[in-house]
């Protein structure tokens, strides 16, 4: 099955956020970065025995904190990767960065090596919003950060904001949205704050050593004033936590809600072939101990039948603003979802928290924050 998005996981941060369940640990060395991309250069030529002269038309750099990577490494990455899997002429290719590691020289480099989006994590302006994430503190004023990233020729800019912060007010918040705004970068992802329970910050919430987060009513007041104002500053309202000005919506994350196949590389990636989901394994140990072995480093793998397909596709796709269409699923699958799951999408309806008309299943303005429940009636 052809993949045409690919996904790289870089593990090192200099610290790990109180927050963060992704998997990443403290870059030590120089060395110990250079171990890796040569560990992960296996992967990617045991991946081209399989997919040999596959092009892609997307290229994301996650973690972890891949503003860290050198810029010769970066370099020497992406033209491993485009000699095996050649970049289409309009390949999208995104780092993820934190603001403290972008100085000109660098961004000019990386631009040169070919990046030409940038994802900026800027969770909040408030420095006790930081301290309580185990962020840097003292950040740049963001309207003069992304002014050096658009000199260094990256003018696609997405900025990534959290709300539902410890002590987080809604004036705050308010600041902040306004404060992106004026900085206008081409895309906003805008993401509640979500802590698994083994993070330090779900424990230092418990132990009430931080103070507390907004509560529910809070919550939905500050996702509804993020879509009032960033609508209003021309953002397009695209899918459930992400805006862009229009022709800059995120064409890797699009190949997520649209259920598209994706090959993951990288310790603790997760990816999407062959009808099957895998994930890497999340220990650098036992993924390099399998690539030297030149076997595959997969730690689970989950076999996605057609029914479970259909329902993902359902799930994924109400994700988007414009929802489904109808003749797209036909297409795919050989059923109208009208059909299929008639009696949740009915019910759905009647409750307020869908739209259906000719050829498109969408959620109503109603149903955009009660989105979880929603996705839940389509899986079983």
């Amino acid at each position: 099955m052809a993949f045409q998005n690919l996904y790289i996981h870089f593990p090192f941060c200099r610290q790990k956020c109180l927050h963060c369940s992704f998997f990443s640990y403290p870059l030590n060395s120089q060395e110990e970065l250079s171990n890796f991309f040569k560990v992960l250069e296996l992967e990617i030529e045991l991946y081209s025995q399989l997919f040999s002269g596959q092009s892609i038309e997307t290229l994301y750099l996650g973690g972890g904190t891949p503003s860290l990577i050198p810029p010769y490494h970066l370099a020497r990455l992406l033209e491993k990767v485009n000699n095996i899997f050649p970049f289409q002429p309009s390949c999208e290719i995104t780092i993820e960065a934190n603001p403290e590691d972008l100085s000109y020289d660098y961004l000019r480099a990386i631009s040169s090596a070919g990046v030409n989006r940038l994802s900026v994590g800027w969770p909040s302006s408030f420095a006790g919003h930081l301290r309580a994430l185990g962020r840097n503190e003292h950040l740049t004023f963001l309207a003069d950060k992304l002014d050096i990233i658009r000199r260094a020729k990256i003018t696609n800019i997405n900025i990534d904001l959290i709300y539902g912060l410890p002590g987080q007010t809604m004036l705050q918040w308010e600041k902040n949205l306004l404060e992106v705004c004026r900085a206008a970068p081409k895309h906003i992802s805008v993401y509640g704050l979500h802590l698994e329970e083994d993070v330090p910050l779900k424990k230092l919430l418990l132990q009430k050593k931080v103070a507390a987060t907004p509560d529910e009513d809070t919550l939905l007041g500050m996702m509804l004033l993020a879509r009032e104002i960033l609508s209003s500053n021309k953002y397009l309202h695209y899918e459930i936590a992400n805006y862009a000005l229009p022709g800059y919506q995120s064409n890797h994350n699009m190949s997520y809600w649209q259920n598209k196949t994706y090959l993951a590389l990288g310790p603790g990636a997760h990816g999407y072939l062959y009808c099957c989901r895998y994930a890497n394994y999340c220990s650098w140990q036992q993924y390099k101990d399998s690539l030297l072995k030149r076997i595959f480093p997969c730690s689970q793998k989950e076999r996605i039948s057609r029914k479970r397909a259909m329902e993902e596709e359902m799930m994924l796709g109400l994700r988007l603003l414009e929802g489904i269409s109808r003749q797209q699923f036909l297409q795919k699958y050989g059923l109208d979802p009208l059909h299929l799951f008639q009696t949740s999408i009915l019910m759905l309806k009647e409750q307020g928290l869908l739209e259906v008309n000719d050829d498109k299943i969408k959620l109503t303005a109603k149903g955009l924050p009660l989105a979880n429940l929603v996705f839940q009636e389509f899986i079983t």
